[in-house]
């Protein structure tokens, strides 16, 4: 026994080398030395470059690199000659600008183990943020250096960067002896010498590019076994550093056990100088306000962190799809969510943000899915994506679940993987061949939409048989389906859950049961992915902002109409940048609201009063949300929806407020909260201190059984699944 255990222990060390000395060794090593001057915002580096044989086993190979246009660089190797090429023509406006410089080696193949390049000048890019972007409440910077704080990161160039190849790297970074520096890997040096400080990261993971960040922090850590947990924050706070560094430990320790050992030595929270929620390898950088919001911690904080895993270690093959953002929302967002018994709700949401903002002119494949620039998008990679996970949950359990994924990361850490790897893991631990489920939602557009009619129940026997029909109402073809209903039976405190296929156009169901059925559900905790009715789901602010095709009627006497018209306007342009659009109306030169979905903006708008929408909610609404409501009238800000009068398809809001200042916060913050259906702000900054959800009354995927006229009552409640790992 002693002999077959070191045996194997031989084989897993022998296979286990093999592979990190296959995936290592086809990697550009950078071994960077580079002083940064905070002043002239300016980098003088060397960096020297070893390349993998592959990619110089032909002396007379030549190769090429990118590097930002305002740094100037020369060979140290005078056998190693560089010819600068010809640019694409064109540009981006926020793009770098870039050169392109090919590496001619001599007759001597050592030249191509060991090229030293040096390079400097000025980089002092813009942070902005898109139109596209502005519901997401960041900007983005190609690469700055300021006195505040450094960003560079491979879109930068500050690195020479070879197209499609992975890299390793040693970066020191020689700076200001005030200013601390982040990037992946591990600190080997953080000292001051000579009245500057120099600091060491090394890298022997292969990553995608090379991030270098800098500020004035101060520093926390706190070790978790080997790893080494951090915060960086510009304002010195030992409380919340601690609060951030041991939720830290208890996510590593959670997703050590659903995933797999953690893939880096160290996690940094690192506070950025201006508003950002990046996640990158081993550490991520949250802006001021972000890191201070108390809701981070359960939410964005967790996502971030999960991208060590998912997308920064292993990596995404984007030629093939972006897998990494649904499985991340699902193992972060979701899972946090479920572990509050709210899955189903979140699920929910998901889907409702799909039916809101996806129609046929924006839909596209999941398989085509990049990244997330808008609501469309979003509802895409994130959304559908993770609904197609929990699809694959649903139907082959926690346990399978669970060893799918850990599979795929074991097989796939530091490599690009895509959609097929992840695919072949679940083959593997399910022995299902499974291409056609992914066939099906990764390569189609659309989504089933789901009808029930014709319930009814029949005594056989001395038993009950259920039968109802489920028709697919959808344009597209129909989905392959496997949908989980439910049944609420007489006397009985258990609801007893069935999965039914459903493959066709239109389909009958017979369910049979020892006591009379009393309620039928279908799909009552979201499982499946589907557009929802409208009726299954609270009238929302998602409904109105994604609208193809809405309106905003603003107060033409409003004495903060300056403000109003500020705001449209930012809306406006934030729509069209989605492909939506929103025409800017005034209330003086309408009769009536038009029966599209409608804004009605402001407490003197005259389309305004009248709209008693608490009111008719004032037997679900706890008394002291109505007199929460009442009180923002008269000094706060209000905003709700409500429906069309004129088109129930449509959806309506109102936003007012009694604070003119606070009109400028609305226009951002608002589109942060669209899965409600009604908000209330207060105080100049626009605080948040009111939010909910106005309920579904009468969903069409519930059916009350009616036994001479009358429906039964059932004092069974479906409990919420188990989240993962519980």
């Amino acid at each position: 026994m002693i002999l077959m255990r070191t045996l194997f222990i031989s084989l897993v060390l022998f296979f286990a080398v093999a592979f990190y000395t296959n995936v290592y060794s086809q990697a550009v090593h950078h071994r960077i030395n580079v002083k940064i001057d905070i002043n002239s915002r300016t980098i003088d580096a060397i960096d020297s470059i070893g390349f993998p044989e592959s990619m110089t086993a032909n002396v007379n190979d030549t190769l090429k690199f990118k590097l930002n246009a305002n740094l100037t660089v020369r060979s140290l190797n005078q056998s190693v000659k560089l010819t600068e090429m010809k640019s694409p023509a064109s540009h981006e406006p926020s793009e770098v600008k870039e050169k392109i410089y090919m590496i001619s080696f001599s007759s001597k193949k050592q030249n191509a183990q060991n090229l030293p390049l040096q390079f400097s000048g000025k980089l002092e890019g813009e942070i902005k943020a898109a139109a596209a972007d502005y519901a997401r409440g960041f900007s983005d910077t190609p690469g700055l250096i300021c006195d505040k704080g450094i960003y560079l990161a491979g879109s930068t160039l500050w690195y020479p960067s070879f197209e499609g190849c992975m890299l390793t790297f040693s970066v020191t970074a020689d700076i200001d002896k005030d200013w601390g520096v982040i990037s992946q890997g591990k600190r080997t040096i953080n000292e001051v010498v000579n009245d500057r400080k120099l600091v060491r990261y090394e890298s022997p993971e292969p990553q995608e590019q090379i991030y270098l960040i800098a500020g004035k922090w101060t520093e926390y850590n706190k070790y978790d076994g080997n790893i080494l947990v951090q915060a960086e924050l510009r304002t010195p706070d030992s409380t919340m550093a601690f609060k951030y560094i041991n939720a830290t430990i208890d996510y590593l320790t959670l997703y050590n056990k659903l995933i797999g050992p953690y893939p880096y030595s160290k996690f940094t929270l690192v506070e950025n100088f201006w508003e950002t929620g990046f996640g990158m390898p081993s550490f991520t950088l949250l802006g001021e306000q972000v890191i201070r919001f108390p809701f981070i911690l359960g939410s964005s904080y967790p996502h971030e962190l999960l991208h060590n895993y998912w997308g920064n270690s292993v990596y995404v093959d984007y030629d093939k799809g972006n897998w990494c953002e649904g499985i991340t929302v699902y193992m972060a967002d979701h899972l946090l969510k479920e572990q509050q018994g709210q899955g189903a709700e979140y699920r929910r949401t998901t889907l409702q943000k799909f039916t809101d903002f996806v129609n046929a002119g924006n839909d596209f494949p999941v398989i085509k899915f990049r990244s997330r620039n808008n609501s469309a998008e979003e509802a895409i990679g994130y959304g559908k994506v993770l609904m197609i996970f929990e699809m694959l949950r649903h139907e082959y359990g926690d346990e399978l679940f669970i060893k799918a994924w850990t599979r795929f990361y074991n097989d796939n850490k530091f490599r690009k993987a895509s959609y097929d790897d992840i695919r072949l893991a679940f083959e593997a631990v399910t022995g299902k061949k499974l291409r056609p489920f992914f066939d099906q939602w990764l390569l189609r557009t659309g989504a089933p939409a789901i009808k029930l009619s014709n319930v009814t129940v029949k005594s056989v026997d001395g038993k009950f048989q259920l039968v109802f029909v489920l028709e697919q109402t959808q344009k597209e073809d129909v989905f392959d389906l496997k949908v989980p209903v439910a049944v609420y039976s007489e006397n009985d405190n258990n609801v007893n859950i069935q999965d039914v296929t459903f493959n066709k156009r239109e389909q009958t169901f017979t369910l049979t049961f020892d006591k009379r059925p009393v309620r039928l559900d279908v799909d009552p905790q979201f499982n499946v992915f589907r557009k929802l009715d409208k009726g299954e789901v609270p009238n929302s602010l998602s409904q109105i902002f994604g609208d193809t095709d809405a309106v905003m009627i603003l107060p033409k006497n409003s004495p903060y109409l300056k403000e109003y018209i500020d705001l449209a306007e930012q809306w406006k342009a934030s729509q069209n940048a989605q492909g939506n659009k929103l025409e800017i109306l005034y209330d003086a030169d309408l009769k009536e609201v038009p029966a599209k979905s409608s804004w009605i903006i402001g407490f003197d708008n005259k389309f305004a009063a009248g709209q008693d929408v608490f009111g008719g909610y004032a037997g679900f609404l706890q008394d002291e949300t109505l007199a929460q409501v009442e009180t923002l009238k008269q000094n706060g800000a209000l905003v709700y929806v409500f429906p069309n009068a004129k088109d129930k398809t449509h959806t309506n809001a109102f936003l007012g407020s009694k604070n003119q200042t606070m009109i400028g916060a609305l226009k951002r913050k608002i589109t942060h909260y669209t899965k409600y259906s009604y908000l209330g702000f207060a105080n100049d900054a626009g605080d948040n201190v009111l939010k909910g959800e106005f309920p579904a009354l009468a969903s069409p995927m519930t059916f009350y059984i009616k036994y001479d006229g009358k429906a039964l009552q059932t004092n069974a409640k479906l409990v919420p699944r188990k989240a993962l790992m519980y």
